[in-house]
């Protein structure tokens, strides 16, 4: 499938920061890293002709197109939108322009879970989880990561994501699993690598949730948990999450 120029533009600019980001600037300024924020990415027409990029799409192809774009710049180092801009010309239709916005928001949210799994380091990892998971807990719509199948499976290795299956089916996980608590608090969004163990394919790492010099927004203190993730083709995946006390 044909790269789209506008992509091409923003992987060959990184790569460019890249090889010069260790170069002192001869400049008052250095231009900042492009990024896909500031440009529109599709364009919902009223009789078709639809466009992404610029470039026209079936529109039944959207998914797969954001999805190789989109996986495209987290193997760049780019960063992904925080929202991917869409505009419409002519009447279209709000089942159209609803269904549009579904699959551009169902695509940006694989991206994040895809820019995870696919972390340099086991450390990325972790910290990537979690920031995108306390994030999840933050915005107060009772995320579960279990109930994502697509996440589930990505992020867990099989054997703890069919034995988390069960106890949740069997009524026995009274707790969060990835926090080993019932509750959160909204600075455990702080995130911290306290020691590191590496084993073979599988490494550990002790993390702090939160600060340990002073109370949560909520007046919890930090958690303390030991976080087990193994390398595998598909990318980095948890094995075991374990609280310490």
């Amino acid at each position: 499938m044909k790269s789209y120029i506008f992509l091409t533009a923003l992987i060959g600019s990184a790569m460019m920061w890249q090889a010069c980001k260790n170069t002192p600037s001869t400049t008052a300024s250095s231009a900042a890293t492009p990024t896909p924020d500031t440009t529109t990415w599709l364009v919902v027409a009223e009789k078709g002709g639809n466009l992404l990029f610029g470039k026209k799409i079936d529109f039944d192809n959207l998914p797969k197109l954001l999805q190789d774009t989109l996986q495209k710049l987290v193997l760049a180092g780019l960063p992904l939108p925080q929202k991917i801009r869409m505009d419409c010309k002519g009447e279209v239709l709000m089942g159209q322009r609803g269904e549009a916005q579904t699959l551009l928001q169902e695509a940006l949210d694989a991206a994040n879970v895809y820019k995870i799994t696919m972390s340099i380091k086991s450390t990325n990892m972790v910290e990537n989880f979690y920031a995108w998971y306390l994030d999840k807990l933050n915005n107060g719509e009772g995320y579960s990561l279990l109930a994502n199948e697509a996440d589930a499976k990505a992020m867990l290795a099989p054997e703890l994501y069919q034995r988390l299956l069960k106890q949740e089916k069997d009524g026995e996980l009274d707790a969060d699993y990835f926090i080993q608590a019932q509750d959160f608090d909204k600075d455990w969004g702080n995130i911290a690598i306290l020691d590191t163990k590496q084993s073979g394919e599988h490494t550990t790492h002790k993390i702090q949730l939160g600060n340990a010099k002073k109370e949560g927004a909520t007046g919890m203190g930090p958690r303390l948990l030991n976080i087990t993730v193994v390398s595998k083709k598909t990318g980095w995946q948890i094995e075991k999450v374990e609280a310490i006390d």
